[in-house]
């Protein structure tokens, strides 16, 4: 039976499809990976050391340490509230897991982290004490955008975003 397409030819591209498919799949398990596991310490607002390894957060950014803020006209230590709220979502967990997600530009390896199960980045973003950093990821900025409405964390007066402030200094 004719078909109007050689047999050999569907036979072909059937099979450099499924290697196709199992290519990408093989990326993509690298890709996310969990490339540390165990305690967490944070270091600040954004990043953690996780099993004696430093991941900053991906998706996220977090005011600096010394960045400080306005908060009903006076001038408050966002940075360390900020690191402040990552050390209360991870105090008490068992575990915190993080998967790959690559390297930033200046070489900071990124994780997508979770401590027992919950998505830390994103409960910083709805706190209001990171934003979402579009840079890396779009994935928390309907997270962003409803802290800013609730006025919570940053949001409560005017700030920096972290990456404004840090290329002031």
């Amino acid at each position: 039976m004719k078909t109007g397409i050689p047999f050999r030819l569907l036979q072909t591209s059937a099979i450099l499809l499924m290697a196709s498919m199992v290519t990408n799949s093989v990326r993509a398990e690298k890709a996310h990976r969990v490339i540390a596991e165990g305690q967490a310490r944070v270091v600040d607002g954004d990043t953690l050391v996780v099993g004696g390894k430093e991941i900053t957060l991906y998706g996220i950014d977090a005011p600096e340490l010394k960045q400080t803020c306005e908060f009903r006209k006076k001038t408050i230590r966002c940075g360390v509230l900020s690191s402040d709220a990552l050390r209360d979502l991870i105090t008490g967990a068992r575990k915190v897991s993080c998967t790959d997600r690559g390297r930033d530009r200046e070489g900071l390896r990124l994780g997508l982290c979770s401590a027992d199960g919950f998505d830390i980045g994103r409960n910083m973003v709805h706190t209001g004490w990171a934003l979402a950093w579009r840079r890396y990821s779009r994935m928390y900025i309907k997270v962003e955008e409803k802290a800013m409405a609730a006025k919570r964390g940053l949001w409560r007066g005017p700030f920096d975003k972290p990456w404004k402030w840090r290329k002031n200094q």
